[in-house]
């Protein structure tokens, strides 16, 4: 039984994910202020949840 619990609370901490991604996303494009190196890195940065957890 716990593993079927850690395994619906990786997919459903991964949907929030995707989610909140999609959301960040296009608030990034919507910069009018950033360069467009700083908006890809922006966008690299939001791909990898670990690189947004190190940043």
């Amino acid at each position: 039984m716990w593993k079927q619990a850690l395994k619906d609370a990786y997919e459903t901490d991964e949907k929030w994910w995707f989610a909140s991604s999609a959301a960040i996303g296009l608030k990034i494009r919507r910069m009018e202020g950033w360069m467009g190196t700083e908006k890809r890195f922006a966008f690299w940065t939001q791909r990898s949840a670990r690189r947004c957890a190190l940043l």
